[in-house]
Formats: structure tokens, C-alpha cells, sequence
């Protein structure tokens, strides 16, 4: 009888537990199923255009511009633009293997992040590369040395604009030469 009285209380007690445990989860999987039930926000489209520039002293040596779309949203749903312009390099490993290939150019990684007063944050990486050769001596035909020296520069930032607004958001002098590199960004709508 004492047996039976257990059992019952315990089965007693075990449903009153499993009842709270279940009142508790319905709460969480409600705000579940009504966060999973609300619409995503569309993609604002925007266009980036940026200007990577080469500098001796006042002179301008080259001017790099590119241009490219990208969609905003309030977080990072939205897959990044990924541009990549150069080529492959061949450098002399060593005497036995061979080769190896370097690549020279440019690449870009940019994503956009709409804030809350209307204004967008870039989410940008710059790397550019490229050989370092004698101009006045140099052609395009020429071979390549063995194993050139490559002069490379790579920018991350996250820069906050307003559609229209131009900003130059990296500026870095080379060591080897003196020239600056600069990077310039303007947002426009993407409509």
C-alpha cells in the first residue's frame, strides 16, 4: 500500500514538473515561430564606385577605378560583391620543382549594412599587387626576372556614407618609393 502510495505521488509529481517544463518551452518556441513568420526586409541596392589612385608627390602615376553594384540590408544576409582582376605570375621556386604562381591585381570585398539614420556601412577590403620593374626600362614584352620583387597594399574599413557622399578612406605612403595610394569611395542608389 505504502509502495503504491509512492509511485502514485511520484507520477503526480512528475506530470506537475513536465507541465511547467512545457509551459516553459511554449513561450520560446512561440517567439520562434513568430520571429520565422515575419518577412525579411528587401535589399536596398546600391552602387559603389572606388578609385584606387597612385601618387608621386602631386603627380598622378595611375588611377584605378572600379564600379560595382551591392545590396544592403540590417545585417550581413546579403552575399558580398567580390571583384578579382589580374593575372598569375610565374616565380621561380626552385631550380628542381620549377614554378609557382603569384597573383598581381586587384581584389575588392565589399558588403553594406544599413544604420539607423538612413546612412550605409561599407564593409570593404582592398588588396592590390603588382611588379615592381624599372618603367623607363621595362616593357610589356620583356621577361620577367626569376623572381621579381612585388609591391602589395591591402585596406580593410567601414566606412559610413550617406547615398552621394564620396569619402577617401585610406591613404598610405610605400616605403621603397615614396608614392602614395589612395582610396576613394563614392555610394550611389543602385536603383
Amino acid at each position: 500500500m505504502k509502495r503504491a502510495l509512492l509511485v502514485v505521488c511520484l507520477l503526480g509529481i512528475a506530470a506537475v514538473c513536465g507541465g511547467v517544463a512545457q509551459a516553459q518551452e511554449k513561450p520560446a518556441e512561440a517567439a520562434k515561430a513568430q520571429s520565422s513568420s515575419r518577412p525579411e526586409p528587401a535589399p536596398i541596392p546600391l552602387h559603389v564606385q572606388l578609385v584606387l589612385t597612385e601618387l608621386d608627390g602631386e603627380k598622378k602615376v595611375a588611377s584605378m577605378p572600379f564600379s560595382f553594384p551591392v545590396s544592403a540590408g540590417d545585417r550581413r544576409q546579403w552575399p558580398e560583391t567580390k571583384i578579382r582582376n589580374g593575372v598569375r605570375v610565374p616565380v621561380q621556386s626552385d631550380k628542381e620543382k620549377g614554378f609557382q604562381y603569384v597573383d598581381i591585381g586587384t581584389n575588392i570585398d565589399c558588403s553594406a549594412l544599413t544604420q539607423e539614420d538612413g546612412r550605409f556601412r561599407l564593409l570593404l577590403t582592398v588588396q592590390h599587387s603588382q611588379l615592381m620593374t624599372d618603367k623607363s626600362t621595362a616593357s610589356r614584352d620583356e621577361a620577367l626576372p626569376a623572381n621579381p620583387t612585388i609591391r602589395q597594399i591591402m585596406m580593410e574599413s567601414g566606412p559610413v556614407l550617406r547615398i552621394g557622399q564620396t569619402m577617401e578612406v585610406s591613404s598610405t605612403t610605400d616605403p621603397f618609393n615614396g608614392h602614395t595610394y589612395k582610396v576613394t569611395v563614392t555610394l550611389s542608389d543602385g536603383k
